[in-house]
């Protein structure tokens, strides 16, 4: 089995980047509880996982201008500098539509939508939390198992298509849910942040993928 092997001070940059996608996951675990929360009623609960699942992207923030402090003396063979940066990026960006996300609920009426809706919502939401879940093995799988990697890759790419089959039922039902236009302008946002929370993870694992393939194939 071939894999990357940690040096110093490469650690360090590895061990953060672990980090920012434990957050992402964290935000995103939030997120589906929010939902949950909020389709049940409970409006304070539910803002109390969405002021969490802020304060994780925070974080994950706080982590990105760390790894991009570390990385700016220095290149991680075999991820170069501009590797480390785009990787960096688009997983800030899964955190960053989670928060998105969480944001339009908040403040997103459930109350008028069907059932039907809320549930086809709900399963989008935990169709993404699976994404970000996957999206971290994928990462953690990075310096470890590069071939095992790979699957998680196609993994996320896999839980991604079904996104995309969500993220059309989602518009079909909207289109044809007769509500009033702020309502139907929220939860238009909201299945469009969920849409680029798939988006952002399938798009970090295709960069993992490309490196991966250049280093060892």
């Amino acid at each position: 089995m071939r894999f990357l092997r940690r040096r110093r001070p490469e650690s360090r940059v590895l061990d953060l980047l672990e980090r920012h996608v434990s957050l992402c996951v964290s935000a995103s675990d939030e997120l589906v509880k929010a939902f949950k929360a909020k389709v049940s009623g409970d409006i304070s609960e539910a803002g109390r996982h969405i002021r969490a699942l802020s304060g994780f992207e925070e974080q994950a923030d706080g982590v990105r201008r760390e790894i991009v402090d570390l990385i700016a003396g220095g290149i991680l063979p075999p991820l170069s500098k501009g590797d480390l940066m785009g990787l960096v990026a688009k997983i800030d960006l899964v955190a960053d539509w989670s928060k998105e996300a969480g944001r339009i609920l908040e403040i997103l009426p459930l109350e008028g939508l069907s059932e039907e809706l809320k549930e086809l919502l709900f399963e989008f939401v935990k169709m993404d939390n699976r994404c970000v879940h996957a999206l971290e093995r994928v990462v953690r799988l990075l310096y470890t198992d590069h071939e095992e990697a790979l699957d998680a890759c196609n993994l996320v790419e896999m839980i991604e298509e079904g996104i995309d089959a969500l993220y059309i039922e989602a518009l079909r039902m909207l289109h044809a849910s007769g509500l009033d236009a702020p309502t139907l302008f929220l939860a238009n946002q909201l299945v469009e942040s969920l849409e680029m929370i798939g988006d952002s993870c399938e798009d970090t694992a295709d960069l993992i993928r490309a490196v991966v393939v250049s280093t060892f194939h």
